[in-house]
């Protein structure tokens, strides 16, 4: 903490340090069983102006977690918007916090946010999670509204290594049903 402040002496504008010392305020409280009160400045830092340039990516995830955690049902909207805040400035989640959004988005039926990130994503894990939760839904009208994410994530676990041959059987059997999905396949079905 002292090497931060003293990072900040010869700053002429201290909005962006505190914004940084309300989140790490509200983080403090919430580790330290406080968690309304820690959620609380969290919050206040997150949707503040400047909190882009002002929080690191993790600071997202963070908040997010603990929204999943003790927010409940009424902010798992906000939840969600903070873990793709987090994932577009490079922050990896863990996998407990990934399954949360995955299901969160779904049972929301916001798809946008999820074939954005999944199509960005590299962690193969990450992405097969997204097709075992979504199932049959890529052939409905989630395959049809974002077909070119989700053709660029099934590409890229079709022809990983790292995933075993009757996983990705089951991922081309999925979408042979959805034309428009199966024809940006690299490989044939």
């Amino acid at each position: 903490m002292i090497n931060l402040a003293q990072s900040w002496l010869n700053s002429p504008d201290l909005h962006q340090q505190e914004i940084t010392l309300r989140f790490l305020e509200g983080q403090n409280l919430y580790e330290l069983g406080r968690k309304a009160a820690g959620i609380a400045h969290m919050r206040q830092a997150v949707t503040a102006e400047i909190a882009d340039s002002s929080l690191q990516a993790t600071d997202f995830l963070f908040f997010a977690e603990a929204l999943f955690a003790f927010g409940g049902h009424s902010t798992e909207k906000e939840a969600c918007q903070n873990v793709s805040m987090g994932i577009q400035r490079g922050a990896k989640p863990s996998m407990p916090a990934w399954n949360t959004f995955v299901e969160c988005s779904i049972k929301r039926s916001d798809f946008k946010p999820l074939a954005s990130i999944v199509s960005s994503l590299e962690n193969m894990d990450m992405i097969a999670l997204v097709f075992d939760r979504l199932g049959k839904l890529l052939v409905g009208t989630v395959g049809h509204t974002y077909v070119d994410e989700w053709a660029g994530a099934l590409n890229r676990i079709l022809t990983s290594p790292h995933l075993e041959a009757e996983k990705k059987s089951y991922y081309k059997d999925l979408v042979t049903e959805n034309r428009a999905l199966s024809a940006r396949l690299k490989l044939n079905l």
